[in-house]
């Protein structure tokens, strides 16, 4: 499989990154974003992504992977915490390295500069 420079390789792992911010400090997420969310980002092998977000900054993530025609699909299901960033609208996930910029009803994936294409987002159901 071909990869794209831009695209990020996704590993099933139980690999954190450190997001350490005390609970009694970290901003929550307004109750606009709570909710389940689904499409397409650009990481490598990420064929369709579900991720729901709840109140207490936790979130679940199923990633449905791209195989070969001689395979069956493989999922990762994670779960974990997930850091908002209300001055930049942002929300960062502890596994996977994921970020998303929250406007509306749309979570834009952010690439490794923190920057987003406006065609690549998950949509609120």
């Amino acid at each position: 499989m071909s990869s794209c420079d831009k695209k990020q390789t996704i590993k099933a792992s139980t690999q954190t990154d450190s997001l350490s911010v005390s609970s009694s400090i970290r901003d929550t997420l307004p109750k606009k974003f709570i909710g389940t969310y689904q499409g397409s980002i650009s990481c490598d092998d990420c064929e369709f992504v579900v991720l729901t977000l709840d109140q207490s900054n936790t979130y679940k993530l199923k990633i449905q992977l791209f195989t070969d025609e001689d395979s069956k699909g493989s999922i990762i299901y994670e779960q974990g915490n997930f850091n908002w960033d209300r001055k930049n609208s942002t929300i960062a996930l502890d596994k996977f390295g994921f970020k998303f910029k929250a406007f509306e009803k749309k979570l834009y994936y952010l690439d490794n500069t923190g920057q987003y294409d406006t065609e690549e987002y998950l949509i609120k159901q």
